[in-house]
């Protein structure tokens, strides 16, 4: 059983080496850290929190979690966790793991085969679970190449990290074997994909010039910040079946996510954010309802709760004695959690979360017209949303 290494701090090093090892990560660069407590008046826990990370921004996390009886020493329950990502890809990969009576060398062989599945099939573990937006027009060349060029100019002109993943996907038909191609932008600290549909290629004089203004775009865009290019070669179908929200069936529009469904997509039901995911739901409930109020108060201590954790996992001191989000997100800011474009949008959306949390109308928000009022209301929400995912995204 596991708990065998409670007692017995070498065989624990030497599982994570070699699990290092097959990642190709140096072991000597690892961080263990082994601490003991209580977890309540009957139950003692240890647990462990292995880090790695690089220049290249490969990452690894693994929570190791063991909850014994004080009485007899009886193993009650074990928990993992393990968070990874490559410099090879924007993706990110969680994996969990509880009450599971397999060891744990056994559990981090499974997610070593599970991330090796991934990398098997390119749409996996490049995009993974991301979600994504429709940024430009399926068969109209000139209109999607000009489309890329505004989203990719502007996104290096606006976000101060000059980095930015485009993925460059090839499709051939099969009837005629047309070549043609499919992009994608993915921005630095931005948690969606934008996608540019089947437009140009190589095989038409319309598709190809969309094609080069394309390409031109990127060689002029690698002047000004880093690009790093992803090649997929892949059918339209396959394409298609990943990216198929991009293709609603007889008109309706496609499904529309609320926040808990992608945040629990972005975490996969990380358990050390479970009281997140319990907000979140009731948030999601209360917005249906339109009851604009008690969702903005609740945002905003949800916000507030996200800062809070991220500056305790990475030991950030807040000057203020109560901090409210404008403290904590200037904090972030300082320390390079957060960009600095977004900054004025916590202020936005706390001037007029905090009137909704207090119920002091100073800027008379409550006495507007009704159709304004929502309209505020809803998008100081739309604002929270954003928020919100950004600041999972740096958990």
């Amino acid at each position: 059983m596991f708990s065998t290494y409670d007692t017995n701090h070498e065989e624990f090093k030497d599982l994570i080496n070699n699990f290092s090892q097959e990642l190709n990560f140096p072991f000597n660069e690892f961080s263990i850290k082994k601490e003991e407590d209580e977890f309540n008046s009957k139950t003692a826990r240890l647990y462990y929190i292995i880090d790695y990370s690089d220049e290249k921004k490969n990452f690894l996390r693994l929570f190791v979690e063991i909850l014994r009886d004080k009485k007899n020493g009886y193993v009650k329950e074990e928990n993992y966790t393990l968070n990874l990502s490559f410099s090879d890809s924007p993706a990110q990969f969680y994996f969990t793991n509880k009450n599971s009576p397999s060891q744990l060398d056994r559990w981090l062989s499974h997610c070593l085969n599970e991330i090796n599945e991934y990398k098997r099939t390119p749409f996996d573990y490049y995009f993974h679970n991301s979600p994504y937006l429709n940024y430009g027009i399926d068969g109209l060349s000139d209109t999607t190449a000009y489309l890329f060029k505004i989203a990719l100019f502007g996104i290096l002109k606006t976000n101060d990290a000059k980095q930015v993943w485009v993925a460059k996907i090839q499709h051939i038909r099969e009837s005629d074997l047309y070549r043609s191609y499919s992009y994608a932008i993915l921005p630095y600290g931005i948690v969606d994909w934008l996608i540019f549909p089947d437009a140009v290629g190589l095989d038409s004089g319309g598709a190809r010039g969309g094609y080069e203004s394309i390409e031109n775009s990127i060689k002029e865009a690698q002047k000004l910040g880093e690009i790093k290019i992803i090649s997929i070669k892949a059918s339209i179908e396959e394409f298609k079946n990943k990216f198929e929200a991009l293709y609603p069936k007889d008109f309706e529009p496609p499904y529309r996510e609320n926040l808990y469904e992608r945040v629990i997509r972005m975490k996969e039901n990380d358990a050390q954010l479970a009281v997140f995911f319990e907000e979140i739901q009731r948030i999601d409930e209360e917005i249906i309802k339109q009851e604009y109020m008690p969702a903005l108060r609740d945002m905003r201590a949800l916000i507030e709760g996200l800062c809070k954790y991220i500056c305790q996992i990475n030991g950030i001191q807040i000057k203020s004695d109560d901090p409210n989000i404008n403290h904590l997100s200037s904090a972030l800011l300082e320390k390079k959690i957060i960009d600095y474009h977004i900054l004025p949008w916590f202020n936005a959306f706390n001037s007029v979360a905090n009137e909704a949390a207090h119920e002091i109308d100073g800027s008379k928000i409550f006495e507007m017209e009704h159709e304004i009022k929502n309209d505020l209301f809803e998008t100081t929400i739309k604002l929270g949303h954003h928020l919100i995912l950004q600041l999972f995204s740096k958990v």
